[in-house]
């Protein structure tokens, strides 16, 4: 197998609203990301979702929303795709 030649897209934001972080952090790589946005007919987001009892062990809702935020301008359907490692449906 070839090694992998592209470099990770990675952005680092601080503050207190979580909210608006995911979305700046996403706002500062967004030159990187576009063309690949553009490029399907949808967008999907896979956050982490281990325990629905334990917040620690999961992607926050809020971080979820400032993602979904950033996706909005580009108006293509967007899909979360997960389960959890237990009762999903709770």
């Amino acid at each position: 197998m070839p090694p992998y030649d592209k470099k990770p897209r990675v952005s680092c934001i601080h503050g207190v609203d979580r909210r608006k972080n995911a979305y700046e952090a996403l706002k500062a790589i967004e030159y990187q990301i576009a063309p690949a946005i553009e490029s399907k007919k949808y967008i999907l987001i896979k956050p982490n979702d281990v325990s629905t009892q334990r917040q620690l062990a999961s992607t926050h809702v809020d971080a979820l929303r400032g993602i979904i935020d950033f996706c909005e301008p580009y108006r293509k359907p967007v899909v979360i795709a997960e389960s959890s490692a237990g009762n999903t449906s709770c």
